[in-house]
């Protein structure tokens, strides 16, 4: 794998794990005003953002596991981190709605 490649690569697992932030985070701001509808719209935003930033970050998987050297990039590691906390947000997001809801 190229430079170029994994530099294109870690963009799309930053933009979209920040997407999904950002979704989380939205839908918990719905369900504190008590829009769950709209907090459950977010989440499902987040979760798409999610997956896209997964079938990414699948591509780096696949290529290794056939042999493909990935070479060492601080952007690359900083986007998995990114793509990590996203996923821990969107998961706390839903823990939280299902709070607010059950209040």
């Amino acid at each position: 794998m190229n430079k170029e490649k994994l530099e294109e690569i870690s963009m799309g697992l930053i933009s979209n794990s920040g997407m999904a932030k950002s979704s989380a985070m939205m839908a918990i701001q719905s369900a504190k005003e008590n829009d769950f509808s709209k907090a459950d719209e977010f989440i499902k935003e987040a979760q798409e953002s999610l997956a896209k930033a997964g079938q990414i970050h699948m591509e780096v998987i696949v290529q290794e596991a056939q042999g493909q050297q990935v070479p060492f990039s601080p952007l690359y590691m900083h986007s998995e981190d990114q793509m990590i906390t996203a996923q821990l947000a969107v998961e706390m997001a839903v823990e939280i709605i299902y709070l607010h809801k059950n209040k």
